[in-house]
């Protein structure tokens, strides 16, 4: 998609307008202040980022249009030191 393929750049734009729809669904219900997209999606985060803005112009409520969206700094890795984190945080409670 980078490289300008047109098919690719399609795909990408379905897949963030799709992802964007789920993240304003979010947003409009949960009021956060800050929506952290992590996991395999984050280091594409920059070129998803206008269709997930598309959507949230589409879908979410005028609150949750106002939800900051970011990639995770810790990229695909996030979801595994969460877990992790949590692992240790519940045996330290037991």
């Amino acid at each position: 998609a980078a490289a300008g393929d047109a098919a690719c750049r399609a795909a990408v734009e379905e897949y963030g307008h799709a992802l964007g729809r789920g993240l304003a669904a979010v947003a409009s219900g949960w009021d956060p202040q800050i929506l952290v997209v992590g996991g395999v999606v984050a280091p594409y985060f920059a070129m998803l980022s206008p269709s997930i803005a598309r959507a949230f112009d589409d879908w979410a409520s005028p609150a949750g249009r106002q939800v900051l969206r970011v990639a995770a700094r810790l990229g695909t890795d996030a979801g595994v030191l969460g877990a992790l984190c949590l692992a240790d945080q519940m045996r330290s409670e037991q």
